[in-house]
């Protein structure tokens, strides 16, 4: 793909799996002259191509609805013995 003139390139990508090395492969897939698998991806050259979107940032449908469901996080109370109490304190 790195023939291609950059103005042609639109790659979507879903997360990695969380691997150095396979996140570094992907890089060297989409342009070897400026990635290589065997070394540490250089966070300049990362910057200069990597745009990153979170779910939030994403425009709506076209009938407006939300492309992924809102997240929600609630307060969870949680009722600690008194011997809980004490173990706690007594680790930190």
């Amino acid at each position: 793909m790195s023939t291609v003139p950059e103005i042609g390139q639109l790659v979507i990508v879903r997360n990695h799996n969380g691997y150095r090395e396979s996140f570094a492969a992907l890089l060297e897939l989409l342009d070897n002259q400026r990635f290589t698998r065997v070394l540490t991806p250089n966070r300049n050259q990362l910057d200069a191509v990597m745009v990153r979107r979170m779910k939030s940032e994403l425009k709506l449908r076209w009938d407006g609805s939300r492309r992924f469901a809102e997240r929600v996080v609630k307060h969870l109370e949680v009722p600690y013995t008194d011997e809980e109490r004490q173990t706690h304190r007594a680790l930190q």
